[in-house]
């Protein structure tokens, strides 16, 4: 199962400006296709640093997925610091650059050279179009390895995210088959599940499950995860799932109130009052 490591650059994420949304929408959406996510890092607008954490992670991971920092202002660092890496010579891209053209002249906008600089992308790099914004995305496939920049406005990471990043690994990289169920509790908390009710689940464990325990206000969800491991192929990954599932679900009768991952406590009780 192919590693990735996320980073998430601009000062606004580290001072707490602004929430960083992108890397756990970008988690979630690669661990559904089957990735591994690894770490998260997050830098700030300082090309040297931005160089080392590339560093880092290129060297233990085999997909490095950056967002934020591809914009046309002074503080934009990610294209130069990755043309800077892996290939300085730029090319320009006339699709963007049309496109850039077309939403400043519909718009009324002044049409600056830094705009339009956007349409340069590292030689090396495809080209990873657009439609919502002026900042394309870029991917490179470099030693078997990927790494991919994506903008860090969310609506437009999400959409380039979707359509043209997971969709391209997918068909290149090694991804695994994972299956995941959500329990959804109330009435105990994390330790008393975990220690008390629960207690052993180490045959699940060995057969490549993952428990995990969710805590919020008054309520714990329980995360299950059965990955393609100790052999496992994918056709039994559900039936494993299932298992482990049905077994908690009997040590803890009355506690589950939800096995639906984004129902709440209180969208079940409305119902129940219904």
């Amino acid at each position: 199962m192919s590693s990735v490591s996320i980073i998430s650059i601009g000062n606004e994420l580290l001072i707490g400006d602004t929430i960083n949304t992108n890397a756990s929408r970008i988690g979630a959406e690669m661990t559904e296709a089957g990735f591994d996510i690894q770490s998260v890092r997050v830098v700030g607008d300082h090309a040297e640093r931005l160089k080392e954490v590339i560093h880092e992670e290129w060297a233990r991971v085999e997909i490095l997925l950056c967002t934020g920092g591809l914009g046309p202002t002074h503080d934009d660092i990610t294209k130069g610091v990755l043309a800077e890496l892996f290939c300085p010579e730029m090319r320009l891209d006339e699709r963007v650059k049309s496109h850039i053209t077309s939403i400043f002249n519909k718009r009324g906008f002044p049409l600056y050279p830094s705009n339009l600089a956007q349409a340069e992308i590292p030689k090396c790099f495809e080209t990873l179009f657009n439609p919502h914004g002026t900042a394309p995305g870029m991917l490179l496939e470099k030693d078997g390895k990927f790494i991919v920049a994506l903008p860090g406005v969310p609506y437009e990471m999400i959409y380039l995210l979707q359509n043209e990043v997971i969709p391209r690994l997918k068909a290149k990289a090694d991804i695994g088959s994972r299956v995941v169920r959500y329990l959804k509790t109330a009435g105990e908390a994390e330790s008393v599940l975990s220690e008390e009710l629960i207690g052993d689940v180490s045959v699940f464990l060995q057969k490549g499950c993952e428990l995990a325990f969710l805590p919020g206000p008054a309520r714990v969800t329980l995360r299950i995860t059965a990955t393609q491991s100790m052999g496992n192929r994918s056709e039994e990954l559900s039936r494993l799932a299932d298992d482990f599932e049905q077994s908690i679900s009997e040590r803890i009768p009355g506690l589950i109130y939800s096995a639906e991952k984004e129902e709440t406590l209180e969208e079940c009780i409305g119902k129940i009052l219904k």
